[in-house]
């Protein structure tokens, strides 16, 4: 029988610790309130990875987090209370999921709390390559400290143009999952429409078949909400 899966699609330059812990998370909060009414319960979770500036999976394209989602439920709620006490009360509230007349956190607020070195080492290899292509030019003190300023936030640039790709290839994989046509969305962007081919190629393999598309979740016990990409079934 196909197993029922939880899956997150992320654009990233690597699959990190916060991606695992938060589609462990959405299976837990699925299995504890939604599957109850439908019967249909969660086994297994995990991270399909689009390369970050290419777009392109990896291979195997999922990286199953099955075996720590009990370890990282409980890390996580944690995480919640810590998130509760030190940092709600102060943090604006532009990004909630309403429930019965209250504010809940997101999931991704909450992990949030993490340290994100590998996301610290992209930004410092940004601020490299940004060098790197430009040093030609750093003939002047004016021009060195120009770019040594723009060196500073160079990051923020890579980081929009991967987004970019990576929001297209994830609203095409939406778009054809739903039934609409992905191809108003992939426009003349190569890099998401060779993405976009390689996930239905995939796709096709492991027989996709969702139950649930960008699902919201909620947990009222511990007052918190997210979305997740995908519940469905797959034989991977």
């Amino acid at each position: 029988m196909t197993d029922i899966w939880i899956i997150d699609w992320k654009s990233s330059t690597g699959v990190y610790d916060e991606m695992k812990t938060q589609v462990c998370v959405y299976l837990k909060m699925y299995n504890l309130r939604d599957a109850i009414e439908t019967g249909k319960f969660s086994t297994r979770a995990g991270v399909l990875r689009l390369d970050k500036v290419t777009g392109m999976l990896d291979d195997p394209p999922v990286v199953e987090v099955t075996d720590e989602i009990d370890r990282r439920w409980k890390e996580f709620l944690h995480l919640r209370e810590y998130y509760r006490t030190a940092v709600e009360p102060k943090a604006k509230k532009d990004r909630f999921y309403p429930y019965e007349g209250k504010k809940f956190a997101t999931v991704t607020s909450v992990l949030g709390c993490l340290d994100k070195p590998a996301l610290t080492q992209w930004s410092a290899n940004m601020t490299v390559e940004y060098i790197k292509d430009n040093i030609k030019d750093m003939t002047t003190d004016e021009q060195i400290e120009y770019h040594l300023k723009k060196a500073k936030t160079a990051f923020r640039t890579m980081s929009k143009k991967a987004m970019d790709t990576g929001s297209i290839v994830h609203d095409a994989i939406h778009a054809y999952l739903s039934g609409a046509k992905p191809e108003p969305i992939l426009g003349d962007n190569d890099n998401a429409t060779n993405s976009f081919l390689a996930f239905l190629q995939w796709a096709d393999k492991v027989k996709l078949k969702p139950i649930a598309l960008e699902k919201v979740l909620i947990d009222p016990e511990h007052e918190v909400g997210g979305t997740t990409d995908f519940i469905g079934y797959a034989d991977i």
